[in-house]
């Protein structure tokens, strides 16, 4: 704490009332209750960018490794006995599911945090939390079902070239999700520059 000296009317100095200086350097007191509304910010935009960073990194594994091994031999591929149709099952089951919920709650919790977030952080936060909520809702409502239909239920009553159009499909829009989450993380990034 400093204190504050001024001059009194009669020539002498009186000490004044002491003022708090603050990390930024500048006097009076930063209220509890922002403090930790601003360490709830920061620490929901980093945990925010580390799930985009992973979300990122295994969608790009997966589009690299997983998806040639059952995408290139279709109908063949998604029999009941293909081990490489039990990759993608298992991996949506045991990975997706937890990876896609987080990044999903992180989403939101970001895009709130963003709303209040100060200038020039607030328009890259809810442009990646925005973006990233995009991705969530296509996995939820074209990726996941498609896959179920796809391996669960053998592609039955598709024929040959239905389900090889269909796993085209699935497989350009996968490139599709990869780039935006791609575009949300960079964005993400560079709110956490401003943070």
């Amino acid at each position: 704490m400093e204190a504050i000296r001024r001059r009194n009317g009669l020539g002498g100095f009186t000490i004044q009332q002491p003022v708090v200086v603050n990390s930024r350097g500048r006097g009076g007191s930063i209220p509890l209750v922002a403090k930790v509304k601003d360490i709830a910010a920061r620490s929901t935009l980093w945990l925010f960018v580390i799930a985009l960073g992973l979300d990122l990194g295994a969608g790009i594994y997966e589009a690299r490794v997983v998806v040639p091994l059952w995408a290139e031999g279709v109908p063949e591929t998604l029999a009941a006995g293909n081990p490489y149709g039990r990759v993608a099952v298992t991996a949506g089951i045991h990975f997706w599911a937890y990876l896609t919920s987080i990044v999903a709650v992180l989403s939101v919790v970001a895009l709130v945090f963003g709303v209040i977030a100060p200038e020039p952080r607030r328009k890259w936060q809810i442009f990646s939390a925005v973006a990233e909520l995009t991705v969530v809702a296509m996995t939820l409502l074209y990726f996941r079902p498609t896959l179920v239909m796809l391996f669960l239920g053998h592609g039955a009553g598709l024929s040959a070239s239905a389900i090889a159009a269909t796993v085209g499909r699935w497989v350009m829009w996968s490139r599709v999700r990869i780039v935006i989450s791609f575009v949300a993380w960079c964005a993400s990034l560079r709110a956490l520059t401003f943070s």
